[in-house]
């Protein structure tokens, strides 16, 4: 799926990076007990509401006291 959409090769270790969160976070459909690796290594539910679509929009900030971008 990433292959298809295309991005420069510099996003994928952010896109893989970002599905491993994803994947670890999310409840598997072969788990009969319906629980997320993370809720099973620490015993308390995932939280996935900061968990937004990769690619979506964003809003960069730019310190206009440094030199590089924040």
């Amino acid at each position: 799926m990433l292959f298809a959409s295309g991005p420069p090769l510099k996003f994928w270790d952010h896109a893989v990076e970002y599905a491993a969160y994803v994947i670890n976070r999310s409840m598997p459909s072969g788990d009969p007990k319906r629980q997320s690796p993370l809720e099973i290594l620490t015993g308390k539910p995932s939280d996935l509401t900061g968990i937004v679509t990769f690619g979506s929009p964003c809003t960069v900030f730019h310190d206009p006291n440094k030199r590089v971008w924040a």
